[in-house]
Order: structure tokens, then C-alpha cells, then sequence
């Protein structure tokens, strides 16, 4: 069984997660042993989240590898990019607000892989993205 433990900012925003088990090994495979993973959180003035960053459980001194989030957004509120460890999407709204395309440079694994090539995707109808021409 996993323990969930959250943390609230002074207008009630999850500002960190904490994730424990007493179960032997359970987080064994992030060599932490039992300690668990820690998520903080930032957030700007409008109440989007624009960092996520995990760790190692008991210490924000080890980042866990691939996890490392930030995000920007425009003037209306729309994600302009993504960044994961250090690769960087960016986003095209439409003037109805809708996301008509997403640039992807490279791409990573969940491990934190090293971003290869660039991608471009539009969207589908229904706000699916497609596959598009990637160049990997």
C-alpha cells in the first residue's frame, strides 16, 4: 500500500506530494529503499502549474532521473511550451484557442532519454494529435 501525504499553498494549491510505502522494497527500483518520492510543484500568478519537479524521497537533493517538468503559458492562458529535462514542445493556438499544433524537439523516454530529431504534430477534429512528419 502506497501513502499519499499532500501539502497545501496558502490559497489551497497542492504545492507537494509526498509518496511512502511501508511495504520492503516497494520503491526499491528508484534505489531509494521504502523512502518514497516527493513531488513539489510551482505555480504563477494565475494558478497554473508552471514547474513539477520529483524526488527521492526524504531529501530534495536527489531529482529523480526524467522528472523534471516545467511549463510556460500566453497572455490568454494557453500552454505556449513544454519542457521535460531540458527538451522543449511548444505549442500553436489557433484564434479560437485551440491548439492547431505542438513542436516537438526530440523526444525522451520516461527514464529521461536524450531528445533525438523534431517533431510536428497537428491536431485531429476531435483535439487527438496526429503523427506527423517527425524527423528522428
Amino acid at each position: 500500500m502506497v501513502d499519499f501525504d499532500y501539502v497545501l499553498d496558502a490559497v489551497g494549491r497542492v504545492s507537494a506530494v509526498s509518496k511512502t510505502s511501508a511495504a520492503s522494497g516497494f520503491f526499491s527500483r528508484y534505489s531509494n529503499g521504502t523512502q518514497g518520492l516527493d513531488i513539489y510543484y510551482l505555480y504563477d500568478s494565475r494558478s497554473q502549474v508552471t514547474a513539477e519537479t520529483t524526488y527521492l524521497g526524504g531529501s530534495t537533493a536527489t531529482v529523480l532521473t526524467g522528472r523534471t517538468e516545467a511549463y510556460a503559458y500566453d497572455q490568454a492562458g494557453n500552454r505556449s511550451t513544454t519542457t521535460h529535462n531540458g527538451s522543449t514542445a511548444t505549442y500553436n493556438p489557433s484564434l479560437l484557442n485551440q491548439y492547431d499544433q505542438r513542436t516537438v524537439s526530440g523526444y525522451y523516454n520516461v527514464a529521461g532519454g536524450e531528445p533525438k530529431g523534431t517533431c510536428r504534430e497537428g491536431l485531429l477534429p476531435k483535439g487527438d494529435f496526429s503523427e506527423a512528419a517527425c524527423d528522428v
